[in-house]
């Protein structure tokens, strides 16, 4: 027997739970980039010249960053967060 939330969730649009899936995924991968390589929120908010609050909307996933963003936290940390497969790879 299907709960009340188990519908909800399959009235949702199949766009909207990917993109919330992608933008945790990218929350994700920032968050343990910049654990991994010890930078501070507040350290590495101000080497790209962004506040720390929004910063840390990405890191939680409470923010869409637009490929322009999410191309400069790449940059200053020199490491790829979206990698986009060659066409045909899987």
């Amino acid at each position: 027997m299907k709960t009340y939330l188990d519908v909800l969730y399959e009235r949702i649009p199949e766009e909207i739970k990917q993109f919330v899936k992608k933008q945790g995924d990218i929350a994700i991968r920032i968050n343990k980039i910049l654990r991994d390589k010890e930078i501070s929120s507040k350290e590495f908010a101000k080497k790209i010249g962004m506040k720390e609050s929004q910063l840390n909307k990405i890191i939680r996933g409470d923010a869409n960053p637009t490929l322009k963003t999410i191309t400069k936290i790449e940059a200053a940390i020199d490491f790829d967060i979206i990698v986009v497969p060659e066409y045909g790879d899987k």
